[in-house]
């Protein structure tokens, strides 16, 4: 190893330089010596012999002084260097220590970059040894791209001050280190370089923090650009865009996208950039990309270095792989424990984003995730206000707001409309009340179970009702104004009183109706005993008369039940089919005949086809009894208008009577120019037994009769009347365009005795039943019979080989004739059933029997229907509905 250079001042005297020390003394002391030497002898000694023997001692005397002299000179010198020597040592001892322990790196080269001298630091950094190092050059350890900035430095050595500094990549055994080099260059006479003194030092680490720290800066620069730029929008589009201009500046990458998540909807919407070719502003993409999305507790940031891998397998990676992406970052946007969005940043090579591209990542998508939470919060909101204001703007209510002083600062359009009525003032001036009623007293609580709401009525005409709702509200200065809510229920109090009176009419009608199941018994009893007595022989002509007296009141009783089991919907009839133009027309002709020539007669009808399922007969006496009432009013003569119409009733209008169900309807309208009704009466002409005539000139049953025929059509009957200026009764009828004709239903045959057959006779009523039996068995039956229908079905089971029929009342006690019906059908399925009822039979009970007969009923009624049932084939044809 070459010696290391000595210190300044530290440089020992060298031979020569001692020599000519000693030569020079030598030559002094001995031309000293010749000059005084032979004065002092010259002036001592005047023999010559003395003389000479003197000159001879002085030779003597001048080698041995000069000898002495020489030997001190020549011993001091070599004490002196003895003491440089070890001095030497110790100083290139205390320096090999220096440069051999030394962390820095030491060198020396020539002017060519050969290495003259390196220290052990060197040789350990690089991994190689001195004899490997020494006569080498350094380039092929310099990083090719600090090259140049080498060769930079080198060159600056020979300017002066001849020193440099430079850092540069090196090639060591531990890969690619920063080094950072001090030279100072060593010149010849010329001023030319000849060799360089260097040390340098490892600072990748402090590189590698300045980086980080100079990286930290930017990023932290950058993020701060972006919350600017984000603050500096509302929308989360414009939010979007922000963000997705810095971040491309801030981490290379092929694609940028900000994809907003609508989980209700199943919708993932891009907003910034989409990864596609086409890139739109925004796209919604295929549901299934929801899959591939992260769960709400999944907060951390997924890099991924190769799509490629299995593991990444879905819809949406699927979909990035067709891009050509290969390494992807992908930020969860999330607030308030919610996953409502994605930063994706994508490129084409596999594995080039950094743990520092990750960390910004996260980063932005934390500035986005409060960012876009925020916008979206400013776009819910200002949607609601938006959607607040459409919805007090369109409200059908009025909705008011009052300041302290109590003027109106807030109208919509229904309100404004509804103050012309209940509060008509100029602009500006206070509302103080309403329809009369002072605000101050509609703040009050109302009355306990009466909710918000306050009723306001106005006189009129017309008479209109109002509800309002009035609550305190404070205004910007403290104090307090109010919120006023206004709506009119004119027409919902109408049909309100529409449904209470059509209750009211349903409750008398199942009174009616239990009452004519009870004088049906009563009047069969009547009817057949007397009919009973017309065929004993050799009654008298006076008794007979008496009897068929009975038998016509008790047929005009009939009527009546018949017109109150019409109002209570439980009259018989034949549902078909049914044109109203021909039954309309046959009405027309039969009321001219019928109705006196004071009375003119109009029928309009629009062309086309008008078709209800109905009962003709009955359609028929319900407009009769209308036009008599019609020409009751009018006793000095008018007119008597029947007008047919369409109508259709949707869901956004209210019907003109409460209750009909939306679809087409048929209108009849029979007006009158009579005297109308009183309002006293109005509410009660439905009911059974209510009459405006004097007495004897009306049942109080027509009107009753109307209204349970309308009913059981399933329609709804309304009144405009006014006391002087007539009535008009409007029918609504469901039209119905699909049903299809009919074909006529079975017939009983013509009247007939019995021929001895037994007949099982089923009657919960004892007299009903006695004169049931006693009937059947004067038309020739042998006749079995049981209380109800438990007993009748014990009969029939110890007896069904010689039962032919059984004959039962509809409704018993325990079991009724349905019931029996099904029994019967289930245990010998040709057994045939008639059953009896003041009802008409529900259709989903009519496939268990034969036929049905309805109370009261004639004994040639009987005998007919009996007779068709032994008559007929096995099995159950469907039984006829009208009684023939």
């Amino acid at each position: 190893m070459d010696s290391p250079r000595r210190p300044e001042g530290q440089r020992p005297p060298g031979p020569t330089r001692t020599a000519l020390r000693i030569s020079a003394l030598y030559a002094l002391v001995g031309g000293l010596w010749i000059l005084f030497s032979d004065s002092a002898l010259l002036f001592l000694v005047r023999d010559p012999e003395t003389m000479a023997r003197v000159a001879i001692a002085k030779g003597w005397v001048y080698v041995l002084v000069t000898a002495g002299m020489l030997f001190g000179l020549v011993q001091g010198a070599i004490q002196k260097l003895h003491r440089s020597q070890e001095a030497l040592r110790r100083s290139e001892e205390d320096y090999r220590l220096l440069v051999e322990n030394q962390t820095d790196l030491m060198v020396k080269t020539d002017a060519d970059g050969r290495l003259l001298f390196v220290s052990q630091s060197y040789c350990e950094l690089f991994g190689r040894s001195q004899d490997e190092l020494l006569g080498a050059t350094f380039w092929p350890l310099v990083h090719p791209d600090d090259a140049a900035a080498m060769q930079a430095a080198i060159r600056d050595l020979s300017r002066p001050p001849h020193t440099g500094y430079v850092e540069t990549r090196a090639f060591t055994a531990k890969g690619a280190r920063w080094i950072a080099w001090a030279g100072r260059g060593v010149l010849d006479s010329h001023g030319s370089l000849t060799s360089i003194a260097a040390v340098g030092r490892d600072i990748t680490e402090k590189r590698g923090a300045e980086e980080a720290l100079e990286t930290h800066v930017h990023r932290l620069e950058a993020l701060r650009d972006i919350e600017d730029a984000i603050l500096a929008t509302h929308s989360p589009s414009d939010v979007a865009d922000a963000a997705v201009g810095h971040l491309r500046r801030l981490v290379p990458c092929r694609r940028v996208s900000i994809a907003l998540l609508d989980r209700p909807r199943g919708r993932l919407t891009v907003t910034a950039d989409d990864l596609s070719q086409t890139s739109p502003r925004h796209v919604t993409v295929p549901d299934s990309f929801l899959d591939d999305l992260p769960e709400p507790h999944e907060r951390a940031v997924r890099r991924i270095a190769d799509l490629t891998e299995d593991r990444w397998r879905g819809p949406l990676y699927d979909h990035l792989r067709s891009l050509g992406l290969r390494s992807v970052i992908a930020a969860p946007l999330q607030a308030e424990g919610e996953l409502f969005g994605l930063l994706t940043l994508a490129r084409e090579e596999p594995g080039t984003f950094a743990p520092e591209h990750e960390a910004i990542a996260s980063d932005v998508a934390n500035l986005l995730s409060v960012a876009l939470y925020e916008a979206r919060l400013r776009d819910a909101l200002a949607t609601g206000r938006e959607r607040l204001h459409a919805v007090i703007e369109h409200l059908p209510e009025g909705v008011l707001v009052l300041d302290e002083d109590q003027r109106v600062a807030l109208v919509n359009p229904a309100a404004a409309v509804l103050l012309e009525t209940l509060h008509p003032s100029g602009p500006g001036q206070p509302l103080n009340a309403l329809a009369g009623v002072p605000i101050a007293d509609l703040l009050r609580a109302p009355a306990p179970g009466s909710g918000p709401w306050q009723e306001l009525h106005t006189s009129g005409p017309p008479r209109r009702v109002f509800e309002a709702a009035v609550q305190e509200l404070p205004t910007e200065r403290g104090r307090m104004g109010a919120l006023v809510v206004v709506r009119e229920v004119t027409a919902e109090r109408v049909m309100e009183e529409q449904v209470r009176h059509q209750e009211n009419l349903a409750v008398v009608g199942q009174l009616a109706a239990g009452i004519a199941h009870d004088f049906n018994n009563l009047l069969q009893g009547i009817l057949m005993y007397a009919e009973l007595l017309l065929r004993t022989q050799h009654l008298e002509a006076r008794d007979a008369e008496r009897v068929q007296g009975i038998l016509t009141q008790g047929l005009r009783g009939a009527d009546l039940i018949r017109q109150i089991l019409d109002f209570s919907r439980r009259s018989v009839g034949q549902r078909e089919p049914l044109e109203l133009e021909p039954v309309l027309s046959s009405l027309l002709r039969l009321l001219r005949s019928t109705i006196p020539e004071s009375v003119q007669i109009e029928l309009e009808m629009p062309p086309g086809s008008h078709r209800i399922l109905g009962d003709a007969t009955q359609l028929q006496r319900a407009l009769t009894n209308l036009a008599v009432n019609a020409r009751d009013a009018m006793p000095e003569g008018g007119t008597l208008r029947i007008v047919l119409s369409s109508l259709e009733v949707d869901a956004g209008t209210a019907p003109p009577v409460a209750g009909m169900a939306t679809g087409p309807w048929l209108r009849l309208d029979v007006s009158d120019t009579g005297t109308g009704i009183s309002p006293e009466a109005r509410p009660h002409i439905f009911q059974p037994f209510f009459t405006t005539k004097a007495v004897g000139r009306g049942t109080g049953l027509g009107l009753a009769q109307v209204y349970g025929i309308v009913k059981g059509h399933g329609g709804f009957v309304d009144v405009a009347t006014a006391v002087g200026s007539g009535s008009t009764f409007s029918l609504f009828l469901p039209e119905d365009r699909d049903a299809a004709t009919a074909a006529p239903l079975p017939r009983p045959a013509a009247p007939g005795e019995g021929r001895g057959e037994t007949i099982l006779l089923a009657e919960d009523d004892d007299a009903a039943r006695e004169v049931s039996r006693d009937g059947l068995e004067a038309l020739g039956y042998r006749v079995l019979t049981a209380t109800d229908g438990l007993d009748a079905l014990h009969r029939w089971e110890a007896r069904s080989g010689e039962i032919a029929l059984v004959l039962s009342d509809a409704i018993m006690p325990g079991m009724g004739g349905v019931e029996l019906a099904r029994e019967l059908r289930a245990q010998q399925p040709g057994s045939k059933v008639v059953l009896m009822s003041g009802y008409p039979l529900p259709e989903a009970s009519r496939d268990a029997v034969l036929d049905w007969i309805q109370k009261p009923f004639s004994m040639d009624e009987l005998g007919r229907r009996v007779r068709w049932a032994l008559d007929t084939q096995q099995g159950h044809p469907e039984a006829s509905q009208e009684v023939s």
